[in-house]
């Protein structure tokens, strides 16, 4: 799976405690000193709020001296509390092995522990563990159920459209529906998410949800290529200009297109432009 969401809470209620809106104050004057202070009287004091921001503070060395220990240690004692943010963030913390030894297992617990809460950074993460059998038996149904709880609240949910289409496009979980795939895709195909634009070429050139049309999936292929560096786009226009498919035949754009795709296509394209080589192209 992607990287996991850290959950930074950013919005300020009346009902924290006083010394938390105090440093939630000199965080926003980007006194980071001053708010790690203040939230560190909080914290001591027990409240969970104040323990997630000064883990936080810990994690990503601001206001303080970077450290994963102290970071885990204050998720610890807020999500010990109930605290869903500092269960996700406990979670994410296991899930990549900062602060504390790497376990699936006790990524999945606490991710599970916020989820239920009606965490959406927590379900996405559940979500991936999910699809990629860490943690807990691969399960594409638990995977779109969790998924789909995430993408209701999550305002970063343009990654897990992109997954939903891909498991509605090839039945992950779901029965195969390439109509709602294409809606996935297509919601996203402008916003510079990976794989969305490159997903929708593949839909018009196969003629999957929507009537087949090779000029619409050379669009969508060059955009991708273009606009967002897809490797798997920049290596399919570098067959159809080598063979001529859809586009005028051109070796030169072939080679262009391969070489642009090595970095993440490097077999498939090393061994496209051996070949061009070979035939003196």
């Amino acid at each position: 799976m992607g990287m996991p969401y850290y959950d930074n809470i950013k919005n300020i209620k009346k009902e924290y405690h006083p010394f938390y809106i105090e440093g939630y104050k000199s965080y926003k004057r980007r006194n980071y000193e001053e708010a790690a202070q203040w939230w560190r009287k909080a914290a001591e004091q027990g409240d969970a709020d104040s323990q997630v921001k000064l883990g936080d503070m810990y994690r990503i060395g601001e206001g303080v001296s970077q450290s994963y220990e102290e970071a885990v240690k204050w998720f610890r004692k807020a999500a010990e509390q109930g605290h869903a943010s500092a269960q996700n963030n406990l979670g994410v913390m296991y899930a990549t092995g900062q602060g504390v030894p790497q376990s699936d297992e006790e990524a999945v617990k606490w991710y599970r522990k916020a989820a239920e809460q009606g965490h959406a950074y927590a379900q996405y993460n559940l979500g991936g563990m999910y699809d990629h059998g860490q943690g807990v038996p691969q399960n594409y149904e638990e995977a779109v159920k969790w998924y789909s709880m995430a993408k209701n609240y999550l305002n970063r949910c343009h990654i897990v459209n992109v997954r939903l289409g891909e498991m509605y496009e090839n039945g992950y979980g779901v029965p195969q529906d390439y109509e709602r795939a294409l809606g996935y895709y297509s919601v996203e195909v402008y916003k510079g998410i990976p794989r969305a634009p490159y997903h929708l070429g593949r839909m018009y050139e196969n003629g999957y949800g929507v009537p087949q049309d090779y000029e619409e999936a050379v669009k969508w292929y060059k955009f991708a290529a273009e606009r967002i560096h897809d490797h798997k786009a920049q290596y399919r226009l570098g067959e159809m200009y080598e063979k001529g498919i859809y586009v005028p035949q051109s070796y030169e754009e072939a080679k262009k297109w391969y070489l642009l795709s090595l970095s993440g296509v490097p077999k498939l394209a090393k061994a496209k432009l051996n070949e061009l080589r070979a035939l003196n192209k």
